[in-house]
């Protein structure tokens, strides 16, 4: 029997454990045709955990040697789509499980409606109800009708793409509003609300930071959980930890506002770091928490000040002379060169692997191209760039699509 009322409700309540990262650029041929057949070991690899999985909130689970914590989804009421991206220079394999506990009021075949990116597999208490293949820059939403029994249901979802810029994402919704979620959650309802709460008033005024600056983390109201929470700060890029560098754990009840993580001549070297945090309640339980970024900028503290702004324009056009460069970034580097009068260092080859990047339409040509158009926009006629290259910037500019 089908069970459907007219009103209905996103799923937001998940656990997950993931993303699982890999990297498959030797598999990879380009961003517009992913097919499936070079990662189907992968992807059945994945698939194979979901047998006899029960995920519990802290538990850990292992894919791709490594090891993740299954950790509660933190959304917002007004998001439906709940979403795992990693956004990088290599193509990889992106796999997340999401499990959550269904109550229904009786036996029977409910409706859903299930919007996807990438892969899924969808298990309604440990039995395959859905299965769909297809990875890349895709969207796909299928109705669907899972059997339900009266009382608990455990849902697990296996979301697995394969991308340059990778995404797990998934909307459920059900078509009756008598269901009901619940995610098993450590700690007791009132202690674990208490921490929700805590968790949305940390925040990070300042994430740039130089010399004896410090890295804080803030919060505006008294934080209400007594417990320990543990910082953990580690050299990062694009926001994934990479090494650490300074562990920490407080008590943070009482008066105190902020929360001092390191000061910027601390840490060992200029770049991204990640602070992770995560909490231990006096009964043992460890929750894990949010995380924010830092960025050390050495030449900040050189900056003139009070000087006035063509000194400080100056300042910071040489600055980007002399910073090191991709071949995405090399022409805002050359650019500042000229801006700077420092034609003599101009790297007229560098010009030209960035305008090869660009020809070939690597991943994020379009923002090489905006250095390229106010280079070319600003100093074509300026007659200190070869004629030749001129003309090839031209071609490349008007050719560009």
């Amino acid at each position: 029997m089908m069970k459907t009322t007219g009103t209905t409700q996103t799923l937001r309540d998940w656990l997950y454990a993931g993303p699982f990262d890999l990297n498959v650029s030797e598999l990879y041929y380009d961003n517009y045709r992913v097919p499936i057949a070079p990662y189907a070991e992968l992807l059945d690899e994945a698939a194979s955990r979901l047998d006899g999985l029960e995920p519990t909130e802290g538990k850990t689970l292992s894919l791709y040697g490594q090891t993740l914590p299954w950790s509660l989804l933190r959304t917002d009421e007004s998001e439906h789509k709940m979403t795992w991206a990693r956004f990088g220079i290599h193509a990889r394999l992106l796999v997340t499980y999401a499990y959550t506990r269904l109550h229904a009021p009786d036996d029977g075949d409910y409706d859903f409606r299930l919007w996807l990116s990438g892969s899924a597999r969808l298990m309604v208490n440990g039995v395959e109800q859905f299965a769909h293949q297809r990875v890349g820059r895709t969207e796909d939403t299928f109705e669907i009708r899972l059997p339900l029994m009266r009382g608990t249901n455990h849902i697990v979802i296996l979301l697995a793409n394969v991308h340059l810029h990778c995404i797990n994402s998934f909307t459920l919704t059900a078509q009756d509003d008598r269901l009901q979620t619940e995610v098993p959650r450590l700690l007791d309802p009132a202690s674990r609300n208490l921490l929700e709460a805590d968790w949305r008033r940390f925040f990070v005024s300042r994430n740039v930071v130089s010399g004896d600056e410090r890295a804080l983390l803030e919060w505006d109201e008294p934080i209400g959980s007594p417990g320990t929470f543990k910082a953990t700060l580690s050299t990062s890029k694009r926001g994934m930890p990479l090494r650490t560098v300074r562990s920490l754990e407080a008590r943070l009840t009482g008066d105190q506002r902020t929360w001092e993580i390191a000061l910027a001549s601390e840490l060992p070297e200029a770049g991204e770091y990640l602070l992770s945090l995560v909490y231990e309640a006096d009964t043992g339980e460890q929750i894990q928490g949010l995380s924010f970024i830092y960025e050390r900028v050495d030449w900040l503290q050189a900056l003139p000040e009070g000087a006035a702004f063509d000194r400080r324009k100056r300042y910071i056009l040489e600055q980007m002379a002399e910073a090191p460069a991709d071949d995405r970034s090399l022409l805002y580097r050359e650019y500042a060169k000229m801006a700077a009068g420092r034609w003599e260092s101009v790297d007229s080859s560098a010009i030209e692997t960035a305008i090869t990047y660009i020809e070939d339409r690597y991943d994020c040509a379009d923002f090489a191209m905006h250095g390229l158009l106010r280079m070319y926009s600003h100093y074509a006629d300026s007659g200190r760039i070869q004629p030749e290259l001129v003309a090839r910037m031209k071609a490349c500019i008007v050719g560009f699509k």
